[in-house]
């Protein structure tokens, strides 16, 4: 059975810029939960250091790229875990080409993700395009 609402990826951004923030804000929101299914596509270590700065925990299982790829149906928000960044290297409001890298691999795994049917589309938090 198909889910009424459909399923979005949503790319975690430049991991040094907004879209942390955004996308964390945005699986706390019940507005985007009633009309989605949110499945974000970052990285653990970026979502918990702004969770320990106060930023809002959403209810939601995190998946490693593993699990992710062996689940068949999503019914609830997600958040995967590319791991394609340690947290300890970024310095919020930088340019870096580790940062630049990993926005990629969260635009990469989503597009795959739709491609294959999994999810219905993808959403874009903002990266950095120097």
């Amino acid at each position: 059975m198909k889910n009424s609402r459909p399923v979005l990826g949503l790319t975690l951004g430049d991991p040094a810029g907004i879209g942390p923030e955004i996308c964390l804000r945005a699986l706390s929101e019940p507005a985007v939960l009633a009309m989605c299914v949110p499945v974000l596509f970052g990285d653990a270590g970026v979502i918990q250091r702004l969770t320990e700065k106060g930023f809002p925990v959403p209810a939601c299982r995190i998946l490693s790229l593993a699990e992710w790829h062996q689940m068949e149906r999503v019914e609830a928000p997600l958040i995967v875990d590319c791991a394609a960044i340690a947290a300890a290297e970024i310095k919020p409001g930088t340019v870096s080409a580790a940062c630049g890298r990993a926005g990629f691999v969260f635009i990469e795994q989503s597009i795959q993700a739709a491609l294959t049917g999994k999810i219905d589309g993808v959403v874009t938090a903002p990266i950095h395009k120097e």
